[in-house]
C-alpha cells in the first residue's frame, strides 16, 4: 500500500492517507454479494402456514397418572441387593401396567 502525505494547514500537521486496493475492492465487493444475497434469498422464502389440529379430549383415570412410589432400599451391602432389586421391578412392573392401561384407553378412542 502506498501512502499519501497530505499537508493539513489548519493543524499543522501531515494527514495519512491509503488508497483502496485491489484487494480491498474485491473485499468490498464480495461483502455487499454476500449482503445482497442473504436479504434476497431470505425475503422470499415461503412462509411457514400454521393449522390448528384439536386433540380428541380423552378421560384417563387418576391412579395411572399417579407419581410411583419410590422404594425404600438403601444399598448398603450385598446381602440386601436382592430385596433393592425386587422393590425396584415392583415399581418398574407397575409403571408398565400403567402405560399399558393408558395405552388401552387411547386405542378405544
Amino acid at each position: 500500500m502506498h501512502a499519501a502525505t497530505n499537508w493539513q494547514p489548519s493543524r499543522g500537521v501531515p494527514m495519512q492517507t491509503e488508497t483502496l486496493t485491489g484487494r480491498h475492492w474485491l473485499a468490498i465487493v464480495i461483502g455487499l454479494l454476500s449482503v445482497y444475497l442473504m436479504l434476497s434469498l431470505g425475503a422470499c422464502a415461503p412462509q411457514p402456514v400454521y393449522k390448528t389440529i384439536p386433540a380428541p379430549q380423552v378421560q384417563v383415570p387418576a391412579e395411572l397418572t399417579q407419581p410411583l412410589e419410590r422404594p425404600n432400599c438403601l444399598f448398603l451391602s450385598n446381602a440386601n441387593l436382592g430385596d433393592c432389586i425386587l422393590q425396584q421391578a415392583g415399581v418398574i412392573e407397575r409403571a408398565n401396567a400403567d402405560r399399558a392401561a393408558i395405552r388401552r384407553i387411547l386405542e378405544k378412542q
